[in-house]
């Protein structure tokens, strides 16, 4: 059962935890949150950069606009909470559901994520420079005007995920799922697709040239069962960019 936070205690503890960052770790004290729920909270345009949340239930909160760069989310539910404009470089979240979340125009940049849900999550003009994602399920996913560019993702369920008018320069989709994926408007560059499953995958794309990989699967089932060159993929591509 997780402790319910007076909104007064709450408000000390980030007050606490803004200067002990702006002090430099002189005054104040780090955010340390563990087994608290904090439904609905409003945790909007904060300084919580390095603040740690651990079995935080953290679902339809506010965090847009807040500064959550190079903090920490392990076991973290925050389905349907309001992350826009937040800025979460070099941020770490593992074992976390963020499935419907709203990540609009968030900076993600360096971001480390693993084994995180985040089915339905808008994620439309989103900074995902070179972050590295492994396990994270983004199917049915709006990943529009993004900047991927040197991100890396492994291991990822991407399943109709759209990828409209996204900046894919050197980004590596490492054995990843993404049947149905829509890359259209997208600027597909040195972008890597090595063992991954790109039936239905389409376009029309924006660019793309030195699409990398060794193969790729077209099974409709991405069961690895009709495994092809990734120069198949350039062709599909190619194909929808004349539709």
């Amino acid at each position: 059962m997780k402790q319910q936070l007076d909104k007064n205690i709450l408000n000390s503890l980030l007050l606490a935890h803004e200067q002990w960052y702006q002090t430099k770790q002189r005054q104040g004290k780090q955010l340390l949150c563990e087994n608290v729920d904090l439904q609905g909270a409003d945790l909007s345009n904060r300084q919580l950069v390095k603040a740690e949340f651990k079995h935080v239930d953290l679902r339809n909160a506010n965090l847009s606009n807040t500064d959550l760069a190079l903090a920490a989310f392990m076991d973290v539910d925050v389905r349907g909470a309001s992350l826009t404009r937040a800025g979460m470089a070099g941020i770490t979240v593992e074992d976390t559901d963020l499935s419907g979340a709203d990540l609009q125009d968030a900076n993600l940049s360096a971001s480390f994520m693993r084994a995180v849900r985040m089915e339905g999550a808008l994620l439309t003009n989103a900074t995902l420079i070179k972050c590295l994602w492994h396990d994270v399920i983004l199917s049915q996913i709006n990943l529009s005007n993004v900047d991927a560019t040197s991100a890396e993702f492994v291991h990822c369920i991407m399943n109709k995920s759209q990828w409209h008018n996204a900046v894919l320069v050197n980004t590596k989709f490492l054995h990843c799922n993404l049947p149905q994926a829509s890359f259209t408007g997208a600027v597909l560059k040195g972008t890597s697709f090595r063992g991954s499953s790109v039936f239905g995958c389409a376009g029309p794309v924006a660019s793309l040239s030195n699409i990398l990989g060794d193969w790729v699967d077209i099974s409709p089932a991405a069961d690895g069962s009709q495994v092809v060159p990734v120069s198949v993929l350039e062709m599909m591509l190619h194909r929808s960019s004349e539709k």
